[in-house]
């Protein structure tokens, strides 16, 4: 009987190399020295960094000067140079670890970061050497741009054979510093805030605008005057520390706002927001309130409103009594949990009203089996199709 020869089976065919994870392809390098040299390139085709046990190495010598930091980066990297064709940057990795890796690895196919701060100009380099990069994955990284570049406004030019970008919650931000300070632990936050207006400045034409503001501070009341044309605003704040009594901001081609996260602390601004934008159509608003805002007495003062989606995962009495008759409100979609035949009952008499819509996961099976034709309120019809049950006057 003939005696099969794994190794040769193993070391000629790709096939089967194809369809074996990294667990069993270590596994397989233990048979052999010469199937482990002929492995070798599929254990290692792919750097991830930083892994914990490399941050570990790395970070001991954060504080050595920047130039004989790369130098021992290079080191811990080379070894990996003829196999990478794919890298992945993680958290607490940097700009340096990128531009240093775009110089080793011009031929790397694809690249993906996520949850670094990163220098756009090193950034905008490291793109530039990567002209055989085919993949490029950037998510949740805090751009830096130093107030004495030059080329700050320079577009980002992609490598000439990217068939594929994934561009993720991403910002950038403008610091006080006039170049990059070159420190691998270098904290930035109390760099940005003074100038991050300025992309405001130089961009009147914005005509959307998605805002994640941690701190609401006087700076970020200026940004938000310094974009009187926008017709779409997303925001979600977390903390307003300021006053907003004597606040003035005019939106009059505001018609869409979607407001995130509206709580006792940030209620001020979205009141501030809404009475600003006589012109607005469309609101969509979050609420996480013990006991109901005054949303509808808000609305009220609102002569173009067509559109108005609540969510709230409180049980909470909005006073939908009080909505005003005479209301331009033609489609209200509600997030709660609420009694459905008492919305009805008190919206009945507002006459431009169409469309009631309740969102059917929010509700026991039991009280949805329940809802019927014959005992709905007039003048509504049901419709219970898909994730909504529909109420059409």
């Amino acid at each position: 009987m003939y005696k099969i020869n794994w190794e040769l089976i193993i070391i000629n065919n790709e096939e089967f190399k194809y369809y074996l994870n990294n667990s069993d392809l270590k596994e397989l390098s233990k048979m052999s020295k010469i199937v482990r040299l002929k492995l070798k390139h599929k254990l290692k085709k792919n750097l991830i960094y930083l892994n914990l046990v490399m941050f570990i190495i790395l970070t001991i010598f954060t504080e050595i000067p920047i130039i004989d930091y790369t130098k021992l980066f290079n080191r811990r990297l080379k070894q990996f140079l003829p196999y990478i064709k794919r890298i992945n940057f993680k958290a607490y990795s940097t700009h340096y670890h990128l531009l240093e890796a775009s110089n080793l690895l011009p031929n790397l196919t694809s690249l993906s970061t996520f949850g670094a701060t990163l220098s756009l100009a090193a950034f905008k380099n490291a793109l530039n050497n990567l002209k055989n990069l085919k993949i490029l994955k950037i998510e949740a990284i805090h751009f830096i741009q130093y107030r004495g570049e030059s080329d700050r406004f320079t577009r980002i030019k992609l490598p000439i054979n990217l068939s594929y970008i994934k561009w993720k919650h991403c910002s950038i931000s403008v610091s006080d510093l006039e170049e990059d300070p070159q420190s691998i632990k270098f904290i930035y936050n109390q760099t940005l805030s003074e100038h991050n207006y300025r992309l405001f400045l130089i961009n009147p034409q914005l005509t959307r605008v998605n805002l994640l503001i941690t701190i609401f501070n006087d700076v970020a009341l200026y940004v938000l005057s310094l974009i009187p044309n926008i017709k779409a605003m997303k925001i979600c704040v977390d903390h307003l520390h300021n006053n907003l009594n004597d606040a003035n901001l005019k939106y009059l081609e505001l018609n869409s706002l979607c407001y995130y996260r509206a709580d006792l602390r940030n209620w001020p601004l979205f009141e501030l927001i809404v009475n600003s934008s006589p012109n607005l159509v469309d609101i969509r608003v979050e609420l996480i309130f013990d006991k109901g805002p005054p949303l509808i007495e808000l609305i009220n003062k609102l002569q173009n409103l067509q559109k108005l989606t609540i969510k709230s995962v409180a049980h909470i009495d909005l006073k939908f009594e009080d909505l005003s008759h005479s209301s331009t409100l033609k489609y209200l979609e509600i997030w709660i949990n609420i009694d459905i035949n008492s919305v009805l009952v008190n919206l009945a008499q507002c006459c431009n009203l169409e469309v009631i819509c309740f969102r059917k996961e929010l509700f026991a099976s039991n009280y949805l089996l329940n809802l019927k034709q014959e005992s709905i309120p007039e003048p509504w019809n049901l419709v219970n199709i898909g994730d909504f049950i529909r109420y059409y006057r």
